[in-house]
């Protein structure tokens, strides 16, 4: 959990940067021992109220099976 939480983090400070997180599969942020679990990013754009705003996830991948996924709003898109 630790670690999708430090990506969701790190992902945020990118975006108020100007930028957008890196999405795709990577592993453990931090080196633990979690050599079967890799995390995946992702950012989509949604439309709620009429406003386009960025949601940024992160899910935990467990052998192929997500076994924690956490997002956040990231305000409204750059474009």
């Amino acid at each position: 959990m630790q670690d999708s939480l430090s990506y969701i983090e790190a992902g945020k400070a990118v975006y108020d940067s100007g930028g957008i997180p890196t999405t795709g599969t990577i592993s453990s942020l931090n080196g633990h021992n979690l050599s079967n679990i890799t995390f995946t990013q992702s950012v989509t754009e949604e439309v709620l109220n009429g406003v386009s705003i960025l949601r940024f996830s992160v899910q935990a991948v467990d052998n192929g099976v997500t076994v924690y996924e956490i997002s956040t709003f990231l305000g409204s898109s750059h474009h």
